[in-house]
């Protein structure tokens, strides 16, 4: 419990997003969801507690292979239920129920091994890379647009990072900051060339509508801008019919989302919500740059990468904050690892025999 209040920001968010059904527009979902989300964060909690870092990375390398050993037998035995039809082609979609969770979580799966596989002293390495392999093949398979770009803009920021941190320049904060400007441009380029990737790489149509689904689900969250509908609340309520009448979603049994974390968590939270969010997002981002630095371990750069495909994933499919599922245990075991190893090393600094210790470098290639 002492562990949970150290952070500050996920403790609100969370405990506003618990008490949210007292003003939801759909009080059965909110209340059904709460206890999932709840059981997530506290999953998250207890992993960020029980294992240090690496054993974090290898109880990770454990569920990601197994998901997609299973994803992978689930597709061959009974291919209506590992494959299904959409946006006019047919997509892996594994053992989770839709091909976009899919995509995000064998995103996750690729950067985990690939982390895995970059270090030397790590056993299987054969195996980590072969892991590796077989996810991006997965991945592609599962035309998750928003999680292959994603794979394509940070594996070089990932390799850029590790150069910097590997070699101890002097210069490393303004070396760290050009990684930083050069993974800007990149994205800028990927903003700027979107209907080229998305129809000419990926083989995607650009008929998304997120836009206009951002557009009207500002308009319909200032009608309640300071908590807003309720934890999941807006979609499923009658509050939604107007945005749904006015998107490709109208005429179909298809379940519209905000497409994007921070739109979400204003319809559901309002504002109050998306400054928790975003206090958060920038205190685990800064605290994640300080220990990459200061401990230069690869797993600190495996956890950067994590957090920022988990951002990335949240700027146009839904992100990390609050979500029922895995990818919520994964962002507070984050920010929880930070604040404890952060705690350890000012512990150190402050006692002399282990602050006089050698410096820990990294052990990747």
């Amino acid at each position: 419990m002492s562990l949970l209040v150290r952070d500050y920001w996920i403790l609100v968010l969370v405990f506003v997003a618990s008490i949210s059904f007292i003003w939801s527009a759909d009080v059965v979902v909110t209340n059904d969801l709460i206890k999932a989300m709840i059981r997530s964060t506290f999953l998250g909690l207890y992993v960020a507690s029980r294992w240090d870092l690496k054993d974090q990375l290898t109880l990770w390398l454990w569920v990601f292979g197994l998901m997609g050993l299973l994803s992978v037998i689930v597709a061959v035995i009974e291919p209506s239920r590992g494959t299904h039809f959409i946006n006019g082609s047919t997509a892996l979609r594994g053992a989770l129920p839709h091909k976009n969770e899919f995509s995000r979580v064998v995103a996750l799966g690729f950067f985990t091994f690939f982390v895995a596989a970059l270090d030397k002293t790590r056993r299987f390495r054969g195996l980590c890379w072969f892991s590796a392999i077989s996810m991006l093949v997965m991945l592609v398979l599962a035309r998750g647009a928003t999680a292959q770009v994603s794979v394509l803009l940070l594996t070089p920021v990932l390799l850029t990072g590790l150069v910097i941190v590997n070699r101890r320049y002097k210069l490393k904060t303004a070396l760290f900051t050009l990684a930083l400007s050069l993974s800007a441009i990149s994205t800028l380029l990927v903003v700027f060339n979107l209907e080229f990737i998305v129809t000419d790489i990926l083989g995607r149509g650009m008929d998304l509508g997120r836009v206009e689904i951002w557009q009207l689900s500002i308009e319909k969250g200032l009608e309640r801008p300071w908590l807003g509908y309720g934890y999941y609340g807006f979609w499923g309520s009658g509050e939604a019919v107007e945005i749904v009448r006015q998107t490709w979603a109208r005429g179909s049994e298809a379940t519209l989302n905000a497409h994007n974390v921070f739109v979400g968590i204003f319809l559901e939270l309002g504002l109050v919500g998306v400054t928790l969010a975003g206090v958060s997002t920038f205190v685990v981002f800064k605290s994640l740059t300080q220990l990459v630095f200061r401990c230069r371990e690869i797993e600190y750069f495996w956890m950067l990468i994590l957090f920022l495909a988990l951002i990335f994933f949240g700027m146009t499919v839904s992100g990390p904050f609050l979500s029922p599922n895995s990818i919520w245990t994964i962002y507070v075991s984050i920010s929880y690892t930070c604040i404890l190893k952060s705690r350890q090393l000012r512990i150190a600094r402050s006692t002399p025999e282990l602050s006089t210790r050698e410096p820990v470098y990294p052990r990747f290639t």
